[in-house]
C-alpha cells in the first residue's frame, strides 16, 4: 500500500474546538445573571426587587425576594404549587381549583374537591381570640374531619364534637342549630336536643314527637310537638305559636305571636295550592293557585288625602310577574319584575336591575363600609368599580373589567394589570389566573407607579421598568437595557443570545462594544435605584407579580463588563 503523508486535521480541529470552548466559557453569562431563553429557560431581575425563574413557557415559576433570597412562589402549573401568601401563612395549591392545604402560624386546613376537608388548629385559639383562658379540659388540638360521602370527626373546646359514618351511626354536637343531633342506620332514628328538649324521630320524616323544653322547666299546657307524617302535625309553643297540617302540604292552620293583642296575631290558613289567606293588623295576603298567584296590601302609611302610600304587591303569574311598592319597610321599597324581561329592586341601599335575564344586569351599593357600581352582559362583560372608607385595611379604590374573551383590566389602588386574551369565564379568581393564565394571555402588563412590568405568551416578551433603569427582552435574540443617570442616559443592547453587546450613551460611561456574555442578555441582578416611592411588600396571586419594597441599590452601569 503506498503511504499517505501524515496530515494535521484532527490537532487542528481540536484546537480549534478547544479554543472556541474557551472564548465561549469566558464570554458566558454569570449565573445570576438575566438569561432569557423564553420557552425554555428564563431568569430575570424584576422591577418590584424579585428574581424570577420561568421554564416551559411558564408552566414552571419559581419567585425568590431579591435582597433576602427568600423564596415566595414556587410552582408546576397547574399541578402543584407553594406560595407565601403572609407573615408565617403558606399554601399549597394542587390540581388547581380542586384542592389546596393552607397553614398560619400553628394551624392547618385544607380541601380536595368533592370529597375531603380538614382542619387542625391549637385547641386554646377561640379562647385566646376572645381574650378568655382556655379551660382545663380543652384538647391540645382542635382537629375537624370531613370525608365523603358519609364520614365526619371533629374535636374541640367549644363543645362542638363530632363523630359519624353516614348512614351507620353519628352523634354531632352544635349542629346546624341543634345542641347534639345523633343518628343509628338513618332514616331508622334521628334524634336532636336543643337544651333540654329532645326531638325523637322514627323512619325520618314520618315519626317525630317533642319531650322536655330547652330550660328543663314543666311544659307549659298547650305545648305540643308531633308529627305522623304527611297525615297530620302539631307544632304549639304556649305563649309562642301554634300550627297545625293535615294532609301536608295541603291544609296548614298557623297563628304565630301569641304574646301580642289579638288584632297583632299573624294567623295565616292555606289549602294549597287552591287558596292561601293571611292576616296580621291591617296587612293582608291572598294566595290563588299557588305559587303562581298571590296579592298583599297594607294601608298604613297612606297619605289620608291623596289614598296613596300604602304597601301593596302582586305576584302573577311567578316567577315572571312582581309589582311592589309603597309601606314603611326601608329594606324593599320599590320592586318590579317582568321575568326575564327586566327586573328593578330598590332598597337597603341597593338599586338593582336587569334586562333579559341573566345577560344583563346592573347594580348599585351605597354601604356603610363602601360604595360599589357594577355592570353585567353575561358571559362577555364584567365590571365594577368599589370604594373603600379609608380606614379599611383592603385597598381603597378597586375596579375590575372583562371583555371576555379578549381583554381583562383590573385595578388596586395605584396598581394596575391589563391582559390580552382571558379565557377565564368566571366573575373572578385569582386561583385560575394563576394555574392557567400563562396559557392564554397573549399579551400582560401592569403598572404601580412608575414600575412596569409586560409579559407576552410564554414569556417571549419581557419588560422591566423602575422608572430609571427598562429592560426589554424578545427571548435571545434582541434585549436592551436604558439607564438613566445623573451624567445622562445609558443605552446597552444584546444581540444573538449575548454574543455581541454594546452600550452607547454619554462619553462619561465609555461607549463601545462589551464582553459577550452567553446565553445573554447578561444584565446585572440589581436594578438602578427604583424612582418610586417605598411600596407594600406584597406577593399578588397574577403571573406577573405587584409591587413590592423595594431595597437601597447604588451602581452604575456595567463598567466591568467591558471587553
Amino acid at each position: 500500500m503506498p503511504h499517505r503523508p501524515r496530515t494535521f486535521t484532527r490537532p487542528i480541529a481540536r484546537l480549534v474546538l478547544a479554543a472556541l470552548a474557551l472564548v465561549l466559557t469566558s464570554a458566558c453569562a454569570s449565573v445570576d445573571s438575566d438569561i432569557h431563553l423564553a420557552p425554555f429557560w428564563t431568569q430575570s431581575a424584576t422591577a418590584d426587587d424579585r428574581i424570577e425563574r420561568e421554564a416551559l413557557g411558564g408552566a414552571y415559576l419559581e419567585r425568590r425576594f431579591e435582597p433576602t433570597g427568600e423564596l415566595e412562589v414556587r410552582a408546576l402549573k397547574p399541578l402543584v404549587s407553594w406560595r407565601q401568601v403572609g407573615p408565617e401563612e403558606e399554601k399549597v395549591e394542587f390540581l388547581a381549583p380542586l384542592g389546596y392545604w393552607r397553614s398560619k402560624v400553628d394551624s392547618t386546613w385544607g380541601l380536595m374537591l368533592p370529597l375531603l376537608y380538614w382542619r387542625t388548629a391549637p385547641g386554646d385559639w377561640s379562647f385566646e381570640a376572645r381574650g378568655v383562658e382556655a379551660p382545663p379540659e380543652a384538647p391540645e388540638r382542635e382537629i375537624d374531619v370531613l370525608l365523603l360521602p358519609g364520614f365526619i370527626w371533629s374535636r374541640n373546646a367549644r363543645g362542638a364534637s363530632k363523630f359519624g359514618i353516614f348512614p351507620i351511626y353519628g352523634e354531632l354536637d352544635k349542629f346546624l342549630t341543634w345542641d347534639r343531633v345523633r343518628f343509628v342506620l338513618f332514616p331508622l332514628y334521628v334524634s336532636a336536643r336543643r337544651g333540654k328538649s329532645v326531638t325523637h324521630n322514627v323512619l325520618f320524616p314520618v315519626i317525630g314527637w317533642t319531650v322536655g323544653t330547652k330550660d328543663g322547666s314543666p311544659a307549659k299546657p298547650g305545648t305540643s310537638h308531633w308529627r305522623v307524617w304527611p297525615l297530620v302535625s302539631r307544632n304549639a309553643e304556649a305563649g309562642k305559636h301554634s300550627r297545625w297540617t293535615v294532609l301536608w302540604p295541603i291544609f296548614h292552620w298557623n297563628v304565630d305571636g301569641l304574646w301580642k293583642e289579638p288584632a297583632q296575631r299573624r294567623r295565616a290558613f292555606a289549602v294549597l295550592p287552591l287558596f292561601g289567606r293571611t292576616a296580621q293588623g291591617t296587612y293582608r295576603s291572598y294566595s290563588f293557585l299557588w305559587p303562581f298567584f298571590g296579592y298583599a296590601h297594607d294601608p298604613r302609611g297612606r297619605d289620608p288625602k291623596t289614598g296613596k302610600g300604602g304597601f301593596w304587591a302582586w305576584d302573577g303569574p311567578w316567577p315572571f310577574v312582581r309589582l311592589q311598592g309603597g309601606g314603611q319597610n326601608p329594606l324593599a321599597t320599590e320592586r318590579t319584575r317582568v321575568w326575564p324581561l327586566y327586573s328593578h329592586f330598590e332598597g337597603n341601599g341597593i338599586v338593582a336591575d336587569s334586562y333579559l335575564w341573566p345577560f344583563i344586569h346592573d347594580r348599585q351599593e351605597d354601604t356603610p363600609g363602601f360604595r360599589r357600581a357594577s355592570f353585567y352582559v353575561l358571559p362577555f362583560y364584567q365590571g365594577w368599580d368599589m370604594t373603600r372608607r379609608a380606614d379599611r385595611p383592603a385597598a381603597t379604590k378597586e375596579s375590575w373589567r372583562r371583555l371576555w374573551p379578549l381583554w381583562r383590566y383590573e385595578r388596586k389602588d395605584d396598581w394596575r394589570r391589563t391582559a390580552v386574551l382571558s379565557l377565564d369565564p368566571l366573575m373572578r379568581s385569582s386561583v385560575i389566573d394563576f394555574h392557567y393564565g400563562w396559557m392564554w394571555e397573549i399579551f400582560a402588563w401592569e403598572s404601580d407607579g412608575p414600575v412596569r412590568r409586560e409579559r407576552s405568551w410564554l414569556g417571549l416578551w419581557r419588560l422591566e421598568s423602575t422608572g430609571t433603569e427598562t429592560r426589554r427582552s424578545f427571548s435571545g435574540l434582541w434585549s436592551d437595557r436604558t439607564l438613566e443617570t445623573e451624567a445622562g442616559q445609558v443605552r446597552e443592547t444584546s444581540l444573538l443570545f449575548g454574543l455581541i453587546r454594546w452600550r452607547s450613551g454619554i462619553q462619561e460611561l465609555d461607549p463601545g462594544m462589551l464582553r459577550p456574555a452567553f446565553p445573554g442578555p447578561g444584565w446585572p441582578r440589581e436594578f438602578a435605584p427604583p424612582a418610586r416611592d417605598a411600596l407594600p411588600r406584597v406577593a399578588p396571586p397574577s403571573s406577573m407579580p405587584g409591587p413590592s419594597a423595594p431595597r437601597p441599590h447604588s451602581r452604575e452601569p456595567e463598567d466591568t463588563a467591558r471587553r
